[in-house]
């Protein structure tokens, strides 16, 4: 059996209200490490926003790199895409180097177009599975636009410019490792997906152009590991591919106070998750 962990959100360095969540924070990726070794976890899935904003404090920082250290110190293969709160260039720095340590950070920008990443099981040697790693798009990211054209023309064209990007590298991942199950990743809103308030996280807030349909995600990935919207919550999809929203670790705001928090374990078993 392989095991996975998609988690999302966690906002690393927030104050609300003045009042610092490092502490809280602290707790959680305690707890997280914990649990992954008491799961015997062999990889984690963070689906963006990592950090609350693009300069993040040196106390956030640390526990970031904190967090990376004692996963390699557990075997354990990680895989981060960065979110709308991230900064792609921030997160992309240290890339090169942490992969020698089977940490994959894909922050976007430079590397916008994703990253195709095969998992292994370490005591066979045998792919698992493969994770298309996808951060948070922009519209800019992934088509041409007219500055002529109309809003809900706009949005037509992303979401469609949103599925040939994920068909393109779904294919590709399908071309390389035939009869692998494959985890895609995204942190976008989708359509259908409820949020804590509405009342009080208005959709300026998630962001009104990116919302698209999970039908976006073709039949072909096993599992969508989604970031974005902190209520945890399992989409309906047309073909039944398992579309998630891991959901923020810790509330947020006031508007999550009822929310259960929870992350999601994944199970390989002779190739079906």
């Amino acid at each position: 059996m392989y095991k996975i962990i998609h988690t999302a959100d966690w906002h690393l360095g927030q104050s609300f209200k003045n009042k610092s969540r490092i502490e809280e924070h602290s707790y959680f990726l305690d707890w997280l490490i914990l649990t992954s070794k008491t799961q015997n976890i062999n990889a984690i899935i963070v689906a963006g926003d990592i950090f609350d904003v693009a300069n993040p404090s040196l106390e956030a920082m640390d526990l970031y790199h904190n967090f990376l250290e004692k996963a390699v110190q557990l075997q354990i293969e990680v895989i981060i895409i960065g979110g709308n709160h991230d900064s792609a260039a921030r997160l992309n720095t240290t890339g090169t180097l942490l992969k020698l340590l089977n940490l994959h950070i894909v922050g976007g920008e430079a590397n916008a177009l994703g990253q195709i990443i095969p998992l292994k099981n370490k005591i066979t040697n045998e792919i698992e599975t493969v994770v298309v790693a996808i951060p948070y798009l922009r519209d800019g990211d992934v088509r041409k636009i007219n500055e002529n054209e109309s809003i809900k023309s706009a949005k037509i064209e992303f979401e469609l410019s949103i599925k040939t990007h994920y068909d393109k590298l779904l294919k590709e991942a399908q071309n390389n490792y035939p009869s692998i199950p494959i985890i895609g990743t995204a942190h976008l809103y989708v359509n259908g997906s409820t949020i804590s308030d509405k009342n009080n996280e208005n959709m300026h807030k998630i962001g009104t152009l990116g919302q698209i349909n999970t039908s976006a995600f073709s039949n072909g990935f096993s599992y969508m590991a989604l970031g974005h919207i902190h209520k945890p919550q399992i989409l309906k999809h047309p073909d039944n591919v398992i579309v998630k929203y891991a959901g923020s670790p810790i509330p947020l705001s006031f508007s999550e106070r009822v929310d259960e928090k929870e992350i999601t374990i994944l199970e390989i078993i002779n190739g079906k998750i």
